[in-house]
């Protein structure tokens, strides 16, 4: 490797490592405020506490019903994400079939293009959520994921796409229905990009709060994003407590990264190389 290539690297790394680092920012100040007193995060917000206030997290967790909240978290992300990629599975291999005919072709570019439509029609959204007698109740957090197909059909489109033919065309010589061939076939092979789209789906749920926001009244159905909101009173807010409310909520989603992190690379990769 000559001077000019090692240098490149290098400053390639000291980039990533920087801006890792400055990604690294917002998690430290969660975890400092969340081991502070309410007066040591008015003092002294920026440094380390001057006291270890570990009970600041059995204290969110009991004041903030974060138990209730989370199940109901985990009840809608689960049926979400399961939803999601179900749906998507079917979707995608429905085009993948057509992808040698011009109606597969037109449908896959309306899939695609609307994601390029803006997120508006949430009053619509809610008088619909009222006619189906879905307001106020998690089945109307459920449902609408269903719809989030352009993304995972782009991603998923472009693993089919590299999957030999001849998996295929030997399954049908070996009796294989159409579903047979997806659900043996098919999906065993788009692994990688159906963990990497489930965690999409799982990150996108759990951190939703703008639907909950909307439909959500009853205290007994809040999401862990509405339980953590509730922290901030009318005329105070309890910094510690709130930042170890956010610290509870978002712990989950960094061991759920940290364990399938590869994935996210081998979907993206093949979903664009697709």
């Amino acid at each position: 490797m000559n001077k000019g290539n090692k240098l490149y690297e290098i400053s390639g790394r000291i980039i990533v490592y920087a801006y890792a680092g400055f990604l690294l920012i917002p998690m430290y100040f969660i975890v400092m405020a969340a081991l502070k007193t309410g007066a040591d995060i008015t003092v002294n917000p920026l440094g380390f506490p001057s006291k270890i206030m570990f009970s600041n997290f059995s204290e969110a967790f009991v004041k903030g019903n974060l138990a209730r909240c989370g199940l109901n978290s985990i009840i809608v992300t689960v049926s979400s994400v399961t939803l999601n990629i179900l749906s998507a599975i079917i979707v995608t291999f429905g085009l993948h079939k057509l992808s040698n005919r011009r109606v597969g072709t037109i449908l896959y570019g309306l899939i695609i293009a609307t994601m390029m439509v803006p997120g508006v029609g949430w009053v619509a959204y809610i008088i619909m959520m009222q006619k189906l007698h879905l307001y106020n109740s998690l089945l109307g957090l459920i449902l609408p994921s269903a719809f989030g197909l352009p993304f995972n059909v782009f991603i998923l489109l472009g693993f089919m796409r590299g999957i030999p033919k001849d998996f295929e065309d030997a399954a049908t010589i070996d009796g294989c229905t159409d579903f047979q061939d997806l659900f043996y076939i098919i999906v065993p092979l788009v692994k990688p990009a159906l963990t990497a789209l489930g965690i999409f789906a799982f990150v996108g749920s759990w951190n939703n709060m703008f639907g909950p926001l909307l439909i959500i009244r009853d205290k007994n159905l809040y999401t862990l994003p509405l339980g953590i909101l509730a922290f901030k009173g009318s005329y105070s807010v309890k910094y510690n407590l709130l930042f170890a409310a956010v610290f509870i909520a978002t712990a989950p989603l960094v061991v759920l990264y940290l364990r399938f992190q590869d994935n996210f690379i081998e979907a993206l990769s093949g979903g664009i190389k697709g």
